[in-house]
């Protein structure tokens, strides 16, 4: 049960040359975080990459690497070390996923 997003996985924030790279072309699988759970820290092990949906950026597939419950914030991280760390309040937000699948288009390369 729950809500799932696929989509392509477009620009390279999460390209950095090793196996867990998401790069442009990938088909990107996740599934909803509903809102009433925002409050309580995100599994950031089990599912360490995430769909953020945000009223200012659109979608965007990032890490969580710290995640404020008292203020109500998150701070994304990229792989590829070209993309700064930054912050998201998450009244900014409009939705979260897990990642739970990537399909890669070209296996092989990363």
């Amino acid at each position: 049960p729950g809500r799932y997003l696929s989509f392509t996985m477009r620009g390279e924030p999460m390209k950095d040359g090793t196996e867990r790279t998401i790069s442009p072309g990938d088909i990107i699988t996740g599934r909803e975080i509903q809102r009433k759970y925002w409050t309580s820290s995100f599994h950031t092990k089990d599912f360490p990459e995430f769909i953020i949906h945000t009223r200012e950026e659109g979608l965007v597939v990032k890490q969580i690497v710290e995640h404020n419950t008292t203020e109500g914030w998150i701070k994304l991280h990229s792989y590829n070390t070209k993309f700064k760390d930054y912050s998201v309040m998450l009244d900014d937000c409009i939705e979260i996923f897990n990642v739970i699948e990537v399909s890669k288009k070209n296996r092989n390369q990363y």
